[in-house]
């Protein structure tokens, strides 16, 4: 069998294109383009070969590409999959994708693509079969916006094919990775994984302010372009419904009050971004 089960995602820049084109002649975008291209490609890197420590022994066997997990990059896209027998397959992998896009974010360059499941063919030089084909056309023509996108029905079979999210523990995890959209489809939910930061209770508010300087600017300079300010909107509203939301997780140094968790409440709902902000000069 060439075929086997697998979950898969295909992902991509949002406005490549454009922004090689207008690079021509600015060192600065150009060091942005390559350092999103070291991201991108870095998964390859350390899923081929691994990165010493304690995956040292991993990378003399070929990394955790000896195990089934592949990723294929080229140009500003990648494939990642798991062996859809891999316990936790499709929770390890919507991890690897919040990394990726928190770590472009951070560049100020948004991404999006899709997760399937179901058979395809993935080695060191090709990936193919259905479940990929079905990825690409989600990406292409469904997740439109800087999002990941997943069918509620490869949501339910990811879940039932993976021992370790049986309990109602790990589902919770699970859960807390992905937005339920408007439109049925699940997306990954990266802008509140905190916990995905070094030192989140000094790091992840950085992050966010970064992140909030980047929208308010593109939803300025692209007012005029009704495609590219679409995608800069959407990210806005649902920046705004994560840090609105009353369930929204505050990391905190260590035991503080309430008095003191109200003030560094206060702090991140500070970074709501009014829409009239977008009009500003």
């Amino acid at each position: 069998m060439v075929y086997e089960e697998r979950v898969l995602a295909f992902v991509d820049i949002i406005g490549f294109r454009d922004m090689v084109t207008k690079s021509e002649n600015n060192n600065a975008l150009q060091e942005k383009i390559s350092q999103a291209m070291d991201i991108i490609h870095d998964y390859k890197a350390l899923n081929d070969k691994g990165f010493g420590g304690e995956d040292a022994e991993k990378a003399q066997n070929g990394g955790l590409r000896s195990l089934g997990i592949q990723v294929t990059t080229f140009s500003d896209s990648a494939i990642i999959s798991y062996p859809l027998s891999y316990d936790g397959a499709l929770f390890y992998l919507i991890l690897d994708l919040i990394h990726m896009q928190m770590n472009l974010l951070w560049l100020g360059i948004l991404m999006r693509g899709a997760i399937t499941i179901g058979k395809a063919h993935h080695d060191t030089y090709n990936a193919f079969g259905p479940a990929m084909v079905k990825a690409y056309e989600m990406e292409n023509k469904s997740a439109i916006y800087p999002r990941i996108i997943l069918r509620p029905e490869d949501l339910k079979k990811g879940l039932a094919k993976s021992p370790s999210f049986h309990n109602e523990y790990d589902l919770e995890l699970i859960e807390e990775l992905l937005n339920e959209d408007y439109d049925g489809f699940f997306s990954v939910d990266y802008l509140r994984q905190n916990q995905e930061f070094d030192y989140p209770e000094y790091t992840y508010y950085e992050w966010l302010c970064g992140i909030r300087e980047m929208l308010i600017k593109n939803l300025n300079d692209n007012q005029m372009n009704s495609r590219v300010f679409a995608k800069y909107y959407w990210l806005m509203e649902y920046w705004n419904r994560v840090l609105s939301d009353d369930h929204f997780s505050i990391p905190v140094d260590g035991d503080v009050n309430e008095s003191e968790l109200q003030k560094e409440r206060d702090r991140y709902m500070n970074l709501i971004i009014d829409p009239r902000e977008i009009f500003c000069v």
